[in-house]
């Protein structure tokens, strides 16, 4: 018992300190984002809502009665970027192409193709992906910064249950001893939700360390805080969820006044909601709910590193846990923190950079300025103030009025009133104005015709509006290349992720797999894990090139015409007609342009052609095969007749080879016998010579003795 106690005692310590480590790094993060980051999110986002700032002079009793009014070039130019955004990633009807890592693995080409339909499926049927693009990149503007949580849906609920008989080896169903079916009870189950979910977040929503790596900050920082506003009520309801693995609640249960009190004064302070709700009740403000359930209660989903392990919990605020501290994997399937944070301004070593608001923010005040002292200018030239000689017996309420045709008693106008009108300096202003704007340009890289009219010397010529149009192209490039390969890229392989580890919709799968030719490869349309779960590549379908579309055309018609003239006619016969379509279609504002086109189905009478056609060409195939066949046989038998002649003409051949080779060797015999009868004859005399010289010298000898 005691070693039951001590180990539970132990849980719960390392469950406090989790806790505790969590309060630490909301702190920090908070007090990192209320001393650097707040003020300039609260006045840019008062700024893209054309709102002078809080403390601003226009809100002082001195500026009254004077023009206060704000010229939107701040909202102007966040449109103009978001139209270029919109244009940019929304011209084709793919928004992405996913390929294989290894284009000659056979599985890996069906995976990528089974997982370009998925994908794209997804952004299209059940991800708002337009809305959240767009939605991202203008908190990129605005803030600095954009992100977005990415993660799989699933709800489900129960309809009823089914009796599952109990089958013996042959399949009869089995009876107790009371003669009733032996079976068992199962839960009948409806699938509410089963899809991937994409949410864009609040930029102050979501904590980082401040020192994490600027270029991966999310996976970076030892600690990731999502801040949650949810209902009571759906608080509760998560408390009551069993989790059907263990059987036990999914979120730790507590009473109201629990939570309430884990809850109280907690985000009171965001300056930079209230800022983005000003016009609105709103939604997070706690004091406005008249009913309790629907009363807001902030929650944790936590990610703490700790000994090289991701772990994940939710807790109510800062105070309680809802849920026990587990690795990440056991959460969340693929495997990763499911966030990515993004850019449109790149400053290096900086995890929250300056926005395009933030760096225009300076010319939009100084614009505002001239916009007013040029109001207040013509309002005092046309209508001039009055100055009255004080404790004269004049009608002041009239003088005020100044109205057309009215009267004005006085007793001497002359001396009594002077009429004030300062001289019209409204040139001077415009001038000023037109210098603001060019600036205001340049930095936000926009091309609007306060540019055109502040350079009359460019404007006058072709190349001098294409030199303006392309410095502010370049600049509106750049930022989309930074936010595609900041945010977009990042969700997107989230995505994929997603769709490996948790995609069981055989409706959706059966649809990516209609068209791909997987039957003709493996022998089955159905999506294995084996096909899904690969290694790829992904690229999102961006027109970086231009911002402007017809430009984007028009570079592209000159593209193909230079390949066509340096390749010639081997080029038509690699072209992918498809795409090209869809290219030039979506360049011009169409999202689908194949759908002009038949390539699959095709005009019944042309069919009917094609099929005579076909028959026609078999026929004469058939009769060309058979006049082959008797040209073949021909052939075989005049071959035949040939090489018998040839034999018999050989076998004659051979015969006079064999006929002369015989007489040759009998000569050849004869010759060496007469050689041999010569050789011997020779040995004989010489052996009858060597005798004779012997006796000779025998002879001699006998003399001598």
């Amino acid at each position: 018992m005691e070693e039951e106690y001590s180990e539970e005692t132990s849980k719960t310590d390392k469950d406090s300190q989790f806790l505790e480590i969590a309060r630490l790094s909301y702190e920090k993060s908070t007090d990192f984002m209320d001393a650097n980051l707040r003020n300039d999110w609260e006045q840019n986002i008062r700024a893209f809502n054309s709102e002078h700032p809080k403390g601003s002079k226009y809100s002082s009793d001195n500026y009254k009665n004077r023009s206060k009014v704000f010229r939107p070039k701040t909202r102007a130019s966040v449109r103009k970027n978001e139209a270029a955004c919109a244009a940019a990633f929304f011209s084709t009807k793919d928004m992405v192409n996913i390929r294989p890592e290894d284009d000659r693995d056979p599985v890996q080409v069906a995976s990528a193709k089974v997982m370009n339909k998925l994908v794209n499926y997804r952004l299209e049927k059940t991800i708002p992906w337009f809305l959240t693009v767009c939605g991202a990149f203008q908190d990129a503007q605005v803030t600095g910064v954009c992100a977005s949580k990415n993660y799989w849906e699933y709800s489900e609920k129960k309809i009823g249950t089914n009796f599952i008989p109990e089958l013996d080896e042959l399949g009869n169903p089995q009876l107790d001893s009371n003669g009733d079916l032996k079976g068992k009870e199962e839960e009948e189950i409806e699938v509410i939700t089963d899809k991937p979910v994409i949410e864009l977040i609040a930029p102050e929503n979501l904590r980082v360390d401040p020192g994490a790596d600027w270029m991966d900050p999310i996976n970076s920082s030892p600690y990731v805080i999502y801040c949650i506003p949810m209902y009571l009520h759906d608080i509760k309801t998560k408390m009551n969820e069993v989790d059907p693995k263990t059987g036990m609640g999914k979120w730790k249960k507590y009473s109201d006044a629990e939570i309430q009190t884990a809850a109280d004064g907690y985000m009171d302070h965001d300056s930079t909601r209230q800022a983005r709700e000003e016009y609105r009740e709103d939604s997070k403000d706690t004091s406005t709910k008249t009913v309790d359930e629907f009363e807001i209660i902030w929650v944790h989903e936590n990610f703490i590193k700790q000994d090289g392990i991701d772990y994940h919990f939710y807790s109510l605020a800062t105070k309680k846990l809802l849920t026990k501290p587990r690795p990440l994997e056991e959460v969340y399937l693929h495997g990763a923190r499911p966030f990515t944070m993004g850019y449109t301004v790149l400053e290096a070593h900086k995890i929250y950079p300056q926005s395009k608001v933030s760096l225009t923010s300076e010319i939009q005040k100084e614009t505002n300025d001239i916009a007013n002292q040029r109001l207040d200018n013509i309002k005092l030239a046309l209508n001039g103030r009055m100055f009255a000689r004080q404790g004269r017996n004049i009608d002041l309420n009239a003088l005020v009025r100044s109205t057309p045709g009215g009267v004005v008693l006085m007793e001497d106008p002359a001396n009594d009133v002077i009429v004030n009108r300062p001289p019209d300096v409204t040139q001077s202003s415009y001038i000023e104005q037109d210098r603001l704007n060019l600036d205001f340009d340049e930095i936000a890289g926009n091309f609007s015709t306060s540019s055109v009219q502040s350079n009359k010397s460019l404007n006058e010529t072709v190349g001098g509006m294409q030199l303006i149009s392309g410095a502010a192209s370049a600049i509106g490039e750049y930022d989309l290349r930074i936010f595609s390969e900041t945010w977009v890229e990042p969700t997107m392989r989230q995505l994929v992720q997603l769709e490996q580890a948790y995609e069981t919709d055989t409706v959706v799968m059966t649809l990516a797999a209609s068209d791909i030719d997987l039957y003709q490869t493996f022998g089955t349309n159905e999506v294995t894990d084996e096909i899904i779960k690969q290694k790829l590549s992904l690229n999102v379908n961006v027109g970086i090139g231009s911002t402007n579309p017809m430009e984007q055309l028009q570079k592209f018609t000159m593209g193909a015409q230079a390949v066509s003239q340096l390749l010639g006619p081997l080029v038509a016969q690699s072209l992918n007609v498809k795409e090209i379509i869809t290219e030039i279609f979506g360049k011009l504002g169409y999202k689908d342009g194949m759908r002009f086109f038949n390539f699959g189905e095709e005009d019944p009478n042309i069919q009917n052609m094609q099929q005579q056609m076909q028959q026609m060409q078999k026929a004469l195939d058939d009769k060309n095969a058979e006049l082959q066949a008797k040209i073949q046989i021909a052939q075989i038998q005049a071959d035949s007749n040939i090489r018998e002649q040839e034999i018999e003409n050989q076998g004659d051949l051979v015969l006079e080879q064999m006929k002369q080779r015989g007489d040759d060797n009998r000569k050849k015999a004869e010759l060496t016998l007469r050689e041999a009868e010569k050789m011997l004859d020779s040995q004989i005399k010489l052996k009858q010579a060597d005798q004779q010289v012997k006796m000779t010298l025998i002879n001699n000898q006998n003399r001598r003795a």
